[in-house]
């Protein structure tokens, strides 16, 4: 991460610390970062499928102290079920975009 202006640990250091119940210098960042915009913006470039992951794990290394579950965006697709679901999957996102019924009756 990159050195804030009163910073006097490491991203490490700071981590360590708190679990160990001392007092970090500052409390740790912690999220999870999936906004597209905000990884153009940090690293300078244009988002695409095949640079994303690289351009999320720069991001995460620059801006944060910890995050939880890297994992590379999902291939834009839809995936229809024999059941009669629909599902579109894009970045790190799925979604119900079409069902085998209409209204509760449907359902049952």
């Amino acid at each position: 991460m990159r050195k804030l202006p009163r910073d006097t640990m490491s991203a490490r250091q700071r981590i360590e610390a708190t679990l160990n119940g001392e007092l970090p210098d500052r409390v740790p960042i912690f999220d999870l970062i999936h906004n597209i915009p905000l990884i153009e913006h940090v690293t300078g470039q244009k988002a695409t499928p095949g640079n994303l992951f690289d351009l999320v794990c720069r991001t995460v290394g620059e801006r944060l102290d910890i995050t939880r579950g890297l994992a590379p965006p999902a291939e834009q697709c839809i995936v229809r079920h024999e059941d009669g679901f629909v599902y579109k999957q894009e970045w790190w996102t799925t979604w119900l975009v079409q069902r085998p019924f209409h209204d509760v009756s449907g359902l049952l």
